[in-house]
C-alpha cells in the first residue's frame, strides 16, 4: 500500500473526493474547491476533444453544472475522482460535437437545397424572359400593323399585364372601346401570325 505522502495523487485524490462528498450535500466552498482542483486538467480534456478552447470551456462549464447536481453519484470504490470527472467531460465533449456536426450538416443541406431552388427559379425566371423576347420579336411585324388605339392597348394588357379596366383607366377612354379594340386587335395579330385563319 503506498504511503499517503509518496505521491501528489494520493493527497489530491482525497483533497477532491472529499470535496465532491461535500459538494453531494450543498456546500457550496466544497462545490468550488472541486472546481479549484480540477477545471485545468478537465479544460484541457475538453479542448482536446473539441479541438477549440470556447467550446472546451462550453464543455467545462456544462459539466459543472451537471457535478453540483450529481456529485452524489461519485462512488470512490470504483475510479478516481478525477477519473470520474473527466468521463464526464468527454463524454459530453463527444455529445456536444456530435450534436454539433448534426446542426452543421442540417445547415449545409438547407442551404444546398436553397441554394438549388434559387438556381432553379433563376433558369425559370431565365426561360420565361427568352420565350418572351423571342414572341416580342415575332408579334413585332405584325403589331406594326395594327392601328395605333390596337396596338396600344393589347401592349399594355399583354407586356404590361393590365387588365381591360385599367387600359381604359390609363388611356382615359371608355372601357367598350378597349374591349374592341382589344377584340379586333387580336384578330389581326391571328390573321397576320397564321395566314389563312378565320377573322
Amino acid at each position: 500500500m503506498p504511503h499517503p505522502d509518496s505521491s501528489g495523487h494520493d493527497r489530491s485524490d482525497s483533497d477532491l473526493a472529499g470535496a465532491l462528498a461535500r459538494t453531494a450535500l450543498g456546500d457550496h466552498a466544497a462545490f468550488r474547491r472541486v472546481y479549484e482542483l480540477s477545471h485545468r486538467q478537465l479544460l484541457g480534456v475538453a479542448m482536446r476533444v473539441m479541438g477549440r478552447r470556447d467550446l472546451g470551456e462550453e464543455v467545462l462549464q456544462e459539466v459543472f453544472v451537471a457535478v453540483w447536481h450529481r456529485a452524489h453519484s461519485y462512488q470512490a470504490a470504483t475510479a478516481r475522482p478525477m477519473t470520474w470527472l473527466m468521463a464526464l467531460v468527454r463524454h459530453r465533449a463527444i455529445d456536444l460535437r456530435r450534436s454539433r456536426s448534426r446542426s452543421e450538416l442540417e445547415y449545409q443541406t438547407t442551404a444546398m437545397q436553397d441554394a438549388g431552388e434559387q438556381a432553379l427559379e433563376r433558369a425559370a425566371t431565365a426561360g420565361r424572359d427568352f420565350d418572351l423576347a423571342v414572341a416580342r420579336r415575332q408579334l413585332a411585324p405584325c403589331m406594326a400593323t395594327l392601328a395605333g388605339p390596337q396596338r396600344q392597348c393589347l401592349a399594355l394588357a399583354y407586356y404590361d399585364g393590365l387588365s381591360q379596366s385599367e387600359v381604359a383607366q390609363q388611356l382615359a377612354v371608355p372601357l367598350g372601346s378597349v374591349k374592341t379594340w382589344v377584340r379586333r386587335g387580336l384578330a389581326q395579330l391571328r390573321r397576320c401570325l397564321t395566314p389563312g385563319a378565320p377573322a
